[in-house]
């Protein structure tokens, strides 16, 4: 049996399964944006909601195979220090920053390295801005457009606001949140 000290605090291919301890408590890091923790602590649940961002590296990892940090992990660094990426950016950013940097690096139509990406990104909620694949109601985590509120300024809308929409799939918007990165 493995005690709570030989166990990982943070499970890349299954969030929210590396721990069940007394003392700790239960991983609560979701692996998809149907999951997403709405939190004011831990800047908005940065950390506990970075299992949907690991498992999306993971799944990317395991399809491309070899080395995590010769394909993989190459992408994702390199998509970490691009610019364009601010502190204000959201999960959606950052997964089209990782396509784009696939797309440069391993070529644009048809690669396997932007196919993993992209399947990486979907298998985990996380949809191209303005695509029509983001999840609605009962298919995954989906939010209507807000009438007032900005998350990166911390203004949340009123309780009274509806927080999902049913509508068709035109008018839904995948939920992401601002993650920030140090420095």
């Amino acid at each position: 049996m493995v005690s709570s000290l030989e166990r990982a605090i943070v499970s890349l291919a299954a969030p929210g399964t590396a721990y069940d301890d007394p003392i700790l408590g239960k991983d609560l890091q979701p692996a998809h944006m149907r999951d997403y923790l709405e939190t004011q602590d831990d800047n908005g649940g940065i950390h506990v909601n970075a299992g949907i961002l690991n498992r999306a590296f993971y799944l990317t990892a395991v399809a491309l195979g070899g080395f995590a940090w010769e394909k993989a992990g190459w992408i994702w660094y390199e998509a970490l220090r691009d610019k364009k990426l601010k502190s204000d950016s959201q999960f959606v950013d950052f997964a089209a920053m990782t396509q784009l940097v696939a797309a440069r690096r391993y070529g644009s139509t048809g690669s396997d390295e932007l196919r993993a990406v992209k399947n990486a990104w979907d298998l985990v909620g996380v949809a191209e801005r303005g695509s029509t694949r983001a999840p609605c109601p009962g298919e995954g985590f989906c939010m209507g457009r807000r009438a007032r509120g900005n998350p990166a300024s911390g203004s949340e809308p009123s309780a009274a606001e509806p927080r999902v929409r049913s509508g068709p799939r035109d008018e839904c918007v995948l939920k992401t949140r601002a993650f920030r990165f140090a420095g």
